[in-house]
């Protein structure tokens, strides 16, 4: 690994360079939501689940391609908002898992971006995945 690789990679960790157009903006200004927050807000996006300080939610498309689709808005979506989900796919299935990890818990963000990705689902692929 070059030196130069070695010391930008360093500062990108510790915040001193910027890389990419939209970095994650500070949690300074963010609460953590309560409890009956997080249910209210859970009754209005079907298929997703608290799990300690994450929101998750799996989504089924009919091929691997479908599922591509939807993790690459899903992806604009979240780098447009500057908060990453975490994301696994295998095959046709994609798991999305958000929290905000600087302050360990569940935001407006996390709520925000469970809700573009079932916007995204809808729009996309209307009632052919399965919640």
């Amino acid at each position: 690994m070059s030196e130069w690789f070695k010391e930008h990679a360093w500062k990108a960790c510790v915040g001193k360079l910027t890389v990419g157009s939209n970095p994650t903006p500070s949690a300074n200004n963010m609460s953590l939501l309560a409890q009956e927050e997080i249910q209210k807000s859970l009754s209005d996006l079907p298929g997703w689940e608290q799990d300690g300080q994450f929101l998750r939610k799996e989504f089924v498309f009919p091929t691997f391609t479908d599922a591509m689709v939807f993790v690459n808005e899903v992806a604009q979506a979240a780098e447009d908002m500057g908060h990453h989900p975490d994301i696994a796919i295998h095959h046709n299935t994609v798991k999305l898992a958000t929290t905000t990890y600087d302050l360990m818990g569940i935001t407006e963000k996390d709520i925000e971006l469970a809700t573009r990705a079932q916007e995204t689902e809808k729009m996309i692929f209307g009632d052919l995945s399965k919640t």
